[in-house]
C-alpha cells in the first residue's frame, strides 16, 4: 500500500506541505527544499527528509475514509471510491478543510437544482455526506473521461449543456476539458460546480479564478470565454491526432 496525494503542494509554517492518504487515514507531510519535488514516500509514514503528522477526523469522515480508496484529487476536493459501492453512486467527492467544505456544500445544492431539471450534470445521491460541522462531501455516479482523439464531436453537446444551465440562471465559471466527462450511457456530463453561482451575484473571494479576476460578478460572458477556450483545446487536440 502506498501513500496517495490529496492536495497540490502549498505553504504552511514556511514549509512545503501536502495532505496524503495512507491506509484510510489522513496525514500532513511537510518538508524543506524543492517545492515541486515530494520526498521519497516508499517507506511512508517514515520519511527521512520530512515530518509527518496525522490529521484528526470526525467519526462520520473516518467511516467514509475507511470504506473507500483514493481515485484522484484537484484543487477543491478529492475523489474516493467505496470498496463495496454496489449502487448508482459509488464515488465520493470529499473535502479536507473548511474552504473545500464551503465549495462542496454550494456545489451539492446547485447540482440538486440542475438534476431536478434533467440537465447533463453529474448525478448525486439525494443526501450529502454530513458530520457535526456540516457537509463534507457527497456521493455521485461514476464517470469516464471523454475520448480526446474524438473530442470535437462532443462540442455541440457541450454548448447545449452550458446554454441549458444558463437558462436556469446559473453560471459555471469553471468550464474546462477536464470538467466534461461521459456517464455510463455515453452522455456528455458536466462536473465541478464548486465555483459556480447564480448569474448576477457577486463571486465569493474563495471562488475567484484567473479567467478574468477583475470581474466580480457571475455572468454568461465569463462562461463564454471559458467555453471558447475549452472548444479550442478540444478541437485542436482532435486536429493534432488526425
Amino acid at each position: 500500500m502506498s501513500a496517495r496525494q490529496l492536495t497540490f503542494t502549498y505553504p504552511r509554517d514556511n514549509r512545503c506541505t501536502v495532505n496524503l492518504d495512507f491506509d484510510g487515514r489522513e496525514y500532513l507531510l511537510q518538508w524543506d527544499g524543492d517545492w515541486n519535488q515530494l520526498p521519497d514516500l516508499t517507506q511512508f509514514p517514515s520519511v527521512s527528509n520530512g515530518t509527518v503528522n496525522t490529521v484528526a477526523h470526525s467519526s462520520e469522515v473516518e467511516k467514509i475514509w475507511k470504506a473507500s480508496y483514493v481515485l484522484g484529487f484537484g484543487a477543491d476536493a478529492h475523489l474516493r471510491e467505496l470498496r463495496n459501492g454496489n449502487d448508482e453512486f459509488p464515488v465520493c467527492k470529499v473535502a479536507i478543510n473548511a474552504r473545500q467544505r464551503r465549495l462542496l456544500q454550494d456545489e451539492f445544492l446547485l447540482l440538486r437544482v440542475l438534476s431536478a431539471h434533467d440537465l447533463p450534470v453529474v448525478r448525486t445521491y439525494s443526501e450529502p455526506l454530513v458530520d457535526e460541522e456540516g457537509i463534507f462531501g457527497y456521493r455521485m455516479e461514476k464517470l469516464v473521461d471523454i475520448d480526446m482523439d474524438n473530442a470535437a464531436e462532443y462540442v455541440p453537446d457541450i454548448e447545449q449543456a452550458v446554454a441549458a444551465i444558463h437558462l436556469l440562471g446559473i453560471a459555471l465559471y469553471d468550464t474546462a476539458p477536464s470538467n466534461v466527462m461521459l456517464n455510463t450511457q455515453g452522455r456528455i456530463t458536466m462536473i465541478d460546480f464548486g465555483r459556480a453561482g447564480y448569474i448576477g451575484e457577486e463571486i465569493p473571494l474563495c471562488k475567484v479564478m484567473g479567467i478574468n479576476p477583475t470581474t466580480k460578478i457571475y455572468s454568461t460572458y465569463l462562461d463564454r470565454l471559458a467555453l471558447d477556450q475549452t472548444i479550442e483545446r478540444l478541437t485542436s487536440n482532435a486536429r493534432a491526432s488526425g
